[in-house]
């Protein structure tokens, strides 16, 4: 598509851009930054308990210490903190890529308000705005570039590539949020700010991969769900089974108790979250 087809679907004025009012308006559709959900530290390691097997082995911590089994309890204990710290790890590490993804975004812009050249926070640019590009910055926001001279353009944040990418007005017309220009000069127009750039892409889908278990934790909890059945029908048939001997109702409950104790598999959780976190 022509600059002036894009220029005229956004209704911008390529040798004006856009006058303070509509800028102020457009923005009102939301700034340009990346959102990111931030939880506190402590909050993400408190998450880690509210998982059915770590709840099922912080139960079996206490009947444990109750039946004096004192070295099982405290065994068990360390495996839901080491569990815990890991997961905690894991979740800090993702947070980071989240805010490695932010620390790729310009502070500043220079662009084209009224016909005249500002410089204005990166964070208040909108679909519209005309752009100044030059060696050394960084895009600022998904451009669709026109009047560029030697433009190249830094892609690896999305490619991974090193070599510079040239940018052409009929070739490779774009530059996208976050890329650095290695060489020349170009204007550019604003096509996508914030979370609809690609990079709000990528940061969208890391945050939905966050929040979202993976199969093996899915199976893992399902896991959880059927021990808690399985060990609560030990439990009661064991105190049935006893009661029905003549057996004192306490202690058939301790007993069946330790049995299912017996059953939760302690070290799982660990295991599990250490091949999510180094694997």
């Amino acid at each position: 598509m022509k600059i002036e087809a894009v220029a005229a679907e956004l209704r911008t004025d390529l040798e004006r851009g856009l006058t303070a009012t509509e800028r102020r308006r457009r923005l009102q559709n939301g700034p340009n930054i990346l959102d990111s959900r931030r939880s506190s530290a402590l909050l993400v390691f408190i998450s880690q308990f509210a998982d059915t097997m770590v709840l099922m082995l912080l139960a079996a911590t206490l009947v444990s210490a109750v039946l004096g089994e004192y070295a099982d309890a405290l065994t068990i204990m360390i495996i839901v903190i080491l569990n815990a710290l890991l997961g905690f790890a894991q979740e800090f590490k993702a947070e980071r890529s989240l805010e490695a993804l932010q620390d790729l975004t310009a502070p500043m812009a220079q662009i084209l308000c009224a016909g005249e050249i500002k410089l204005a926070p990166a964070a208040e640019l909108v679909s519209g705005d005309i752009v100044f590009l030059k060696a050394g910055d960084r895009v600022p926001a998904d451009l669709r570039i026109f009047n560029a001279a030697s433009l190249e353009i830094d892609e690896s944040p999305f490619t991974g590539e090193n070599l510079p990418v040239p940018k052409y007005e009929d070739g490779e017309p774009y530059a996208y949020m976050g890329c650095l220009v290695t060489r020349g000069r170009s204007k550019g127009l604003v096509v996508a700010t914030g979370m609809r750039t690609q990079m709000g892409k990528i940061a969208h889908m890391l945050d939905k991969a966050e929040q979202q278990p993976t199969p093996l934790q899915s199976r893992l909890s399902r896991l959880g769900n059927t021990l808690v059945i399985l060990c609560s029908a030990i439990c009661l048939i064991v105190m049935v089974a006893g009661v029905l001997r003549g057996e004192p109702l306490y202690k058939m409950f301790m007993a069946g108790v330790s049995l299912a104790v017996a059953a939760i598999p302690e070290g799982l959780p660990a295991v599990v979250t250490l091949c999510l976190t180094f694997g």
